[in-house]
């Protein structure tokens, strides 16, 4: 029999295989060994365990639901650790050059190779939005190497091609963009640069731990993540026409004066003659929107060089709103210049472990202490 007081002079009894715990009393009250205790009390208790859950330690709490939504707005999702065929058969790569892959991005890829993702890590549902970004600059006072005056790439209606524009940034593309569209026209170090505003932003509020860091996806994470556990030529299978409900890619939308691409497209109409807002299309396996096409992924490290006259190179990776079949497979690796950007170009980020020093590198990018 455990005995718990419930009040002056008042005792309540309770079989309780003789464990001590919490019991009710017929007059409301709750005892706990020899102790009594109300239940506005305990009411007030769990109000005081609830606030103390929207601090920092809230943030490691919420994460073992699979996903949490970070300081900006933006929705992580857990990735498991797992292995993986990495690369492309060359009868994938001779597919994709009937179905207009270039021939130099062809050249980046490799054949299959096992490959081991050893510790999970969280990676952005979505590519950095317009606003996500804007977030970060008016924060920061950062300036993308396109407003430094490294022009990025864009296309050029008048001409028929891709030249490099004055007055285009991630703040003005040459065609419409609301802060749910993903931000471009950013070089790797502008990507980066929000990497470690993000990092010292969510550490400083408790949000991470001091050995976490926001960086860019490695060229195996983005890869594993986008396959989701297939072999498939893309996420959903070989089929390039099953794109129309998973990707913003290059279709049959008109342009805004009513014109169409000059180059091969694909058979449909999504509404969206360049970006598309982040998440307008189906997901992939791991919960994760436009892993193919809207824009082009900038990836953490470097292309492997051809030679050693080969100068150092970033991966883009995913295809973008102007590519073709051959283009936005899970496979393909596009190989550029470290201060390149487009119209099609953007990112999208990996919260994992790391060093809790910030690199060099990083810090060159120019953001503010």
């Amino acid at each position: 029999m455990l005995i718990c007081r419930t009040g002056p002079g008042k005792l309540a009894g309770s079989r309780l295989s003789g464990k001590r715990g919490l019991e009710l009393s017929p007059r409301g009250h709750y005892g706990l060994g020899m102790f009594p205790v109300r239940r506005s009390v305990i009411i007030g208790l769990l109000l005081l365990l609830a606030v103390a859950l929207m601090g920092g330690m809230s943030w490691f709490w919420i994460r073992s639901l699979g996903r949490f939504r970070n300081s900006v707005g933006m929705v992580m999702v857990r990735v498991p650790p797992g292995e993986f065929l990495m690369g492309s058969t060359p009868e994938e790569r001779d597919w994709a050059r009937q179905h207009g892959a270039q021939t130099e991005w062809l050249r980046n890829e490799r054949d299959p190779q096992a490959v081991s993702i050893e510790q999970p890590f969280w990676m952005s549902r979505t590519e950095v939005t317009v606003g996500q970004y804007r977030q970060f600059v008016e924060n920061s006072g950062y300036r993308t190497r396109a407003e430094l005056g490294t022009l990025p790439l864009t296309w050029d209606r008048s001409i028929e091609g891709w030249v490099k524009q004055e007055n285009r940034s991630w703040r003005e593309h040459g065609f419409e963009q609301t802060d749910e569209h993903p931000a471009t026209c950013l070089a790797w170090a502008d990507a980066k640069a929000f990497c470690v505003w993000l990092t010292r932003r969510e550490r400083a509020t408790g949000r991470i731990a001091p050995n976490e860091v926001y960086r860019l996806p490695t060229d195996a994470e983005w890869e594993y993540t986008c396959r989701g556990g297939t072999r498939t030529r893309f996420a959903w299978g070989d089929d390039p026409g099953v794109a129309q409900s998973f990707a913003n890619v290059l279709d049959a939308t008109p342009l805004p004066d009513g014109g169409l691409w000059v180059v091969q497209y694909l058979p449909w109409e999504d509404g969206f003659a360049f970006t598309a807002p982040v998440g307008c299309f189906k997901p992939t396996a791991h919960g994760l929107y436009d892993l193919h096409g809207n824009v082009w992924e900038w990836c953490e490290n470097n292309s492997m060089p051809v030679s050693t006259n080969y100068p150092p190179r970033k991966i883009l990776r995913g295809g973008s709103w102007d590519n073709n079949a051959g283009n936005f497979r899970c496979a393909t690796r596009r190989a550029v210049m470290l201060n390149f950007a487009s119209d099609t170009t953007g990112f999208r980020v990996v919260l994992a472990r790391g060093d809790e020093r910030l690199s060099p590198a990083v810090t060159e990018a120019g953001v503010k202490r």
